[in-house]
């Protein structure tokens, strides 16, 4: 319910931009404008942040409420989204270092923004960091895997997608008429994946297409017993306009 400045042990109230002192009965918010009551826990941004115990927090409920709790360790504060109070935090943006720092699989959404040192980062089950084609500069790797994926022909052709991963395994059971390659790397960036294929007992082919380039220009013929597995490699760095194809190994 309103109540007078009074009422609250506030005899007046200084202006925040120029100091003039105000009347008991009036508040000035921080925008300057002159309001006629103090309401408790009022949803007004220009007016003031209620700072309590968290237990003390009222229930959600009105939208815009803001509440600072200090008695977590750490002041942190609250908007009221009018079902919920949720907490209102910024990204890790120009931090110095964060170290033994652990992001669990259940963090959904999070960014840490422009860090400057990054130490014994752990990320805890099956969670992904996504750079979105930004550069990871001068990493030592160490026990990595890459993803296998098993494209399949289909009414002889078969799709190569690297946004999926950069190994591929294809069981060679009919004739690739058309061979397509998604998402290279931008030109410039030097691009690679792997292609194994393995026999189904019959003689296949591949149409590679005229931006598959090998020694020679000499396509391998493919390996027919069943079971046997072709392995290449290929390479481009002009955004797959051009692949240079590598025989790794044959009839394995």
């Amino acid at each position: 319910m309103p109540t007078t400045v009074g009422s609250h042990s506030v005899s007046a109230f200084s202006s925040p931009s120029n100091g003039d002192a105000l009347d008991a009965s009036v508040v000035k918010g921080n925008d300057n404008t002159i309001r006629t009551s103090y309401v408790a826990h009022d949803a007004d941004p220009g007016i003031h942040v209620q700072s309590s115990l968290l237990a003390a927090r009222p229930a959600a409920g009105t939208v815009g409420r803001k509440w600072m709790t200090t008695d977590s360790g750490s002041v942190k504060l609250w908007y009221d989204t009018g079902s919920v109070w949720e907490e209102i935090s910024a990204p890790a943006a120009a931090a110095g270092t964060l170290t033994g720092t652990t992001l669990a699989s259940n963090v959904v959404d999070s960014s840490l923004e422009t860090l400057g040192t990054l130490d014994n980062l752990t990320m805890a089950g099956s969670g992904t960091a996504n750079l979105q084609d930004g550069t990871l500069l001068r990493p030592v790797i160490k026990d990595y895997g890459e993803t296998r994926t098993t494209p399949t022909i289909n009414v002889g052709t078969l799709t190569l997608n690297l946004e999926n991963g950069n190994v591929f395994g294809v069981a060679l059971n009919a004739n690739v008429t058309t061979l397509t390659i998604q998402n290279p790397s931008a030109s410039g960036t030097a691009c690679s994946f792997t292609l194994a294929f393995t026999a189904d007992g019959t003689l296949r082919t591949v149409t590679w297409g005229a931006s598959v380039k090998w020694a020679g220009g000499v396509a391998p013929t493919l390996t027919s017993t069943n079971g046997k597995v072709d392995i290449f490699v290929f390479t481009t760095w002009d955004a797959g306009t051009t692949w240079y194809a590598f025989t790794a190994g044959q009839n394995f």
